[in-house]
This record gives C-alpha cells, structure tokens and sequence, in this order.
C-alpha cells in the first residue's frame, strides 16, 4: 500500500458521492512533493469520467476575471482558443449567467445577462453544476488574497453544489496570508471539510519520469535503477520529487554526450547516475554552489583542512557527506571542472567528461599506465598498491615520465602519500626533485611553451587526461604549480625575439594577419594583443620592411597602431613599446623630410600624424610617476 493510498480511497469517495457534499477537500505538501502529478494521475486513473475535471492551475492569476476566463476555454476549448478570443467579454457574460452569483460585488445577483446568448446559437449555455469536479492547484501562487479566493470558491460550493478539490503547500500559503491569516482560518473551517497531506510517492514517480526522458538508453539506465535512485533520493532528505525529475533530464542529456564505449559499461552508468543526482540535489536545492562540487569530491582535503581547535569551516560539506556514507558516490568519476561546466554554465564538456570515464576503474586493464593506477590506489589492496608505489617511484627516477600533465599527476599523488606516510619520502623531498624533473623536461624542449595572451582552460589548471590533480588542496603543490607557470613565462620571454621577427616578415607579406596578431579580436591568431613585442623589432628594420611594401599595406599597418593602443586596460602590459615606437615615429619623420614634394611622403606622414602620435600619448599616461 502505497503512502498516499488513503486519500485516493477518500478521493474515490468523495467525487462519487451522489449529493453535494457541500465542502472542498484540500491537499497539502511542500513544493516538489508530487501534489500536482498525484491529482493528475488519479484523475487518469481512478475517475471512469475524467472530462468531468476542470483543472486549473491558480500560478500567477491576478483577478477572477481570469479563473472566469479559464472556465470557460475549459469548457468550451474550441471557443476558447486564441482565434476566438474577440468572444471573450460574451464568455464571461455567459459564465455569469450560469453561475448565477454576484461576481461585481455590487450586492446584486448577476444572474441575467443583458442581450442573452447570441443568435447564431455558437455559444452553449456553460453547464456548471454537480457532475462537475473543480481541481485547483497552486493557491499559494495565486495573487488574489486567499480569505478572497476561498469565499470565491464557496459560491460553486454552496450555490452550485460542485465539489472542489484544492492543493496548496500551506506553509508558503500562510507566509502569504500573513495579517489575513485569521481570515484565512475562519473561512478554512467552513469550506474545507478534509485535509490531507500529500507524501512524496517517488516510486510511482519514476516510473512516469523514466518515460518521459528522450533517450531511449536514459529511460532503459533509469528503470534499472529505481532502487539506487531511490536511495539516492531518500539520503537527500529533500523530499522533492521535482528535484529528481529536474536531475534525470539533466542525465539524460549527459547519457547523449558518452562514446558508445562508455555506454557498454552498466556499472560504471550506475555509479555515474548516483553520483549526479547526488550533486544535483544539493546544487540545485541550493545547498551548493556549482563550484564547491570539488569540496564534496575532495575526500582528503576536507580531513586535511580540520582544526580540532577551532570550528571546522567545511562541516557543512561533511554534514552533507555524511547523508550519503551509504554510497559510494566520491570515486571522483567525473572531473571536478567536469561538474562545474554542467551544473553552472549546463554545457556539457564533451571530451574532456568522456577521457575521465575512460580512465576510471571500470576500463583498467593491464596495459593501463601505473600512474593511472595509483591514482585509484585508494581501490587497491595494501599489496597491490605497494607494487604500483614501488613501479611509480622506479618509473619516476628513471625519468620515464616526458609528459608534463603526467608529471604533475605523480607530484600531486606523491605529495598526498608522503603526507599520510604512505611514501617513504618527505613532502619537501617530492617537490624538490619535481622541480629538477621540470627543469630537465624545459632544457629538452619536452614542454611546450605557453603561448602568449593563452587564456588556459579551467581543465588544464585542475586535470589532466580526465582526471584530476591530487593535492590541489596543499601550499607545496600549488607553489610546484606556480614554479611550472614561472618557467614557462621566462622561457616565453626568451622567445619573443623570434616571434618578433616572425612577426615582422607579416609587413610585407600578410599586413592583415599582422593586424589579427596584434589588434583584440576574435580570430584564432590573435596572440599578441597584450603583450609587448614590437620592441623586439630593431626599428630601422621596422622602417625597411614598411617602405618596402605596399600604400594599401602602409595603410593596414597604420590602422594597426591605430587600433592596438586603443584600450586601456592592456596599455600598461604594452608600456615596453613606447620608445619603440617613438623611434619608429622619428625614423617616418625623417623619411618624410626626404621624400617631400612626394606623394610617399603625405601617406607617411598620416602614420605618424595621427596614429603613432597618439598610440605614444595613450601608453605615456601609464608611464610611472618620477620617484622621489
């Protein structure tokens, strides 16, 4: 028997009683606890005449003018449709005789209505009466004062001997009601003659959920799982079916994002479907920020930050945490930016979710690199993880590891270990040898440089072939990190000479992609459009490719000075160009003097005058002032 098996036997009851019963039935429940689907699939399913219904619901109606219009496009679907709406002042007339109650307030009955119905005989007198079963739902966000709203409902209760049932969450009802809740009380007693609550019957639920997802797969994962969702749902404590629904459509459109290789694995879609509705609950009842997905991820971290001493900041990620110790939802499946781009942006990262699941313990096999495996050490056994320890450090002295992502992944995973004693080395030891490791790597030219203006993905800060870093949460990994980032800006440094001069071959070969290179853009090339690198440029060099080239070309070149200095936000970062370029403006002005009497010499001179004159008065306002 099912939690709410009681008020349908009552329902039951009530809409079949042959006399007016003379009272409503209300149902209560707060939002999300499936009062709406409740009424509705009892209408479906228990009444022999559902068309007996008007189901209404009250969200957002401002006036009974608009439940009168409602009625009538219930009753009268076709006359009520938006081609007919010119009837809509004749539908009120005539819902007004039929109901025959004073809807103007003026104390008069409104029961004859002035011209009648109309000749052609379109319109049907509306036939309100006792077969008829009003359903109406949302009270609590309706705007018509609810002691106003439930004597309104009275009058089809009294006058028409109509039943009524209403459904409200009577908590948000009474915060409304506020200095009318007297009113609200007294007219309660009279009008409603049983009031249930509704509780949250999510396995009835599912089922109707299941089938309205798209995918087919989705629904197939779904109805396997009705018990983990389930337990999911009741660890939760949120007792919101909407939540749930709200999640498995959110599933169902990551479902369509996985490589078919991933779908085979029905384990790993049942560990991934439990971990998010796990995270969709808590972020979208607000408990969360997309962004503190990673403290619920960072099973570690969250012990290691504890002060004994002090209160814990993170108790409410533990009190949540603890909600689902029943499950083993932290096996860190998807990564942590991964969760981040779904539940805050709903995007879906396509390659970088897919590499995550690929690399998880469901697709291990013996060809699977050792690093990887001690990622999931925590899965292994004491002595399985000893040899895969023992295989990382040899692999790590002998330099086996030439791709940065996997150094950094082995630093942060060693790093972890040495702090809980499972390494034999020290924290200061790992990180010390990491750095001579990156060194080595740089010397060989094994890391790329980081390429100007780059603006990094959010993945490759926090992961690295679908996984993501360990340690993220520790001083030492962060300063590693940071040393990385120092590197590969000095090594960045060293090459801007050779850009520079790459750069400079554009002038009288490609003007135009030496203005996407140097100008804020949109186009993939634009890599240089706050970074100083025209100073690099011998400028006699400079004057040589410019007076080579075309006039078009010269002009393109101009418009590029024009353009480059023309936001401030980047102009301190390009402050090292200044006596770049009043150089290059004093070479122009002597190539002017000598080709006067030319027209050269007007096309040169609209370069300095106004473009390089005015790129120099923009970068001189960032000039720092004269010390003391």
């Amino acid at each position: 028997m099912s939690d709410n098996q009681h008020i349908r036997e009552f329902l039951d009851y009530y809409c079949g009683l042959p006399k007016e019963p003379q009272y409503a039935v209300l149902l209560v429940g707060l939002w999300g606890s499936g009062k709406t689907w409740f009424i509705k699939d009892f209408v479906k399913t228990h009444l022999n005449q559902p068309k007996r219904v008007l189901y209404l619901s009250l969200y957002g109606v401002q006036s009974f003018d608009d439940i009168e219009s409602e009625f009538f496009r219930l009753l009268h679907p076709v006359l009520g449709s938006k081609p007919v709406r010119v009837l809509h002042r004749l539908a009120r007339g005539v819902l007004k005789t039929s109901l025959n109650f004073d809807i103007d307030g003026d104390g008069k009955s409104d029961g004859s209505i002035s011209g009648g119905l109309p000749a052609e005989k379109l319109l049907e007198r509306i036939s309100l009466d006792a077969t008829k079963i009003l359903v109406l739902d949302d009270l609590e966000r309706c705007s018509i004062p609810i002691a106003d709203l439930l004597g309104y409902v009275n009058q089809f209760i009294e006058h028409g001997g109509i039943k009524a049932i209403l459904i409200a969450n009577e908590v948000e009802l009474l915060k409304t009601a506020s200095g009318t809740a007297a009113g609200y009380a007294r007219i309660k007693e009279k009008l409603i003659g049983r009031t249930f609550e509704v509780i949250p019957e999510v396995g009835l639920a599912l089922e109707h959920f299941a089938a309205d997802l798209p995918s087919i797969r989705a629904q197939q994962v779904v109805r396997s799982n009705f018990p983990l969702i389930t337990q999911v749902y009741e660890c939760s404590k949120y007792k919101n079916l909407r939540l749930v629904r709200h999640a498995l459509w959110d599933f169902d459109r990551l479902l369509q994002s996985l490589e078919p290789s991933v779908l085979q694995s029905d384990e790993l879609l049942k560990d991934l479907l439990a971990l998010f509705l796990a995270y969709s609950f808590e972020v979208h009842s607000g408990a969360i920020k997309p962004s503190e997905v990673e403290k619920l991820q960072d099973h570690w971290g969250l012990y290691l930050r504890r002060n004994n001493n002090e209160p814990d900041p993170d108790q409410h990620f533990h009190d949540i945490r603890a909600k689902y110790s029943g499950l083993n939802l932290y096996t860190s499946l998807v990564q942590q930016p991964v969760l981040v781009a779904i539940f805050s942006t709903g995007s879906v990262p396509r390659a970088e979710l897919n590499a995550s699941l690929l690399k998880s313990k469901y697709f291990q096999d013996k060809n699977q690199p050792t690093w990887v495996k001690l990622w999931y050490g925590a899965n292994l056994s004491d002595d399985d993880f000893a040899s895969v320890l023992a295989t990382v450090d040899a692999e790590w002295a002998a330099r086996s590891y030439r791709n940065l992502g996997e150094v950094i992944h082995v630093t942060g995973l060693l790093i972890r270990y040495a702090k809980h004693g499972i390494y034999s080395r020290s924290v200061e030891e790992v990180v010390t040898s990491a750095r001579e490791y990156v060194s080595e790597l740089l010397a060989s030219g094994e890391i790329p440089m980081i390429e100007p203006n780059m603006r990094p993905s959010p993945f490759e800060r926090d992961s690295y072939a679908g996984l993501g870093f360990a340690s993220m949460e520790d001083n030492a990994f962060q300063d590693f990190l940071e040393y990385i980032d120092e590197r590969r800006r000095s090594a960045l440094q060293a090459s801007l000479p050779a850009q520079a001069n790459a750069l400079l071959s554009l002038v009288d070969t490609d003007t135009n992609l030496f203005y996407r290179r140097l100008v804020l853009n949109n186009d993939a090339e634009n890599r240089y459009y706050k970074t100083a690198i025209l100073h690099f440029v011998p400028p006699i060099d400079f004057i040589g490719r410019l007076l080579a080239t075309t006039p078009e070309n010269r002009r393109t070149v101009a418009y590029t000075f024009k353009e480059r200095y023309s936001f401030d936000q980047f102009n301190p970062e390009l402050l090292p160009e200044l006596g770049w370029l009043i150089e290059v403006g004093s070479l122009l002005r002597q190539e002017v003097a000598v080709r006067a009497g030319k027209v050269s010499s007007m096309s040169l001179q609209w370069i300095v005058d106004p473009h390089i004159n005015n790129a120099i008065s923009r970068l001189e306002r960032f000039k720092p002032a004269p010390s003391e």
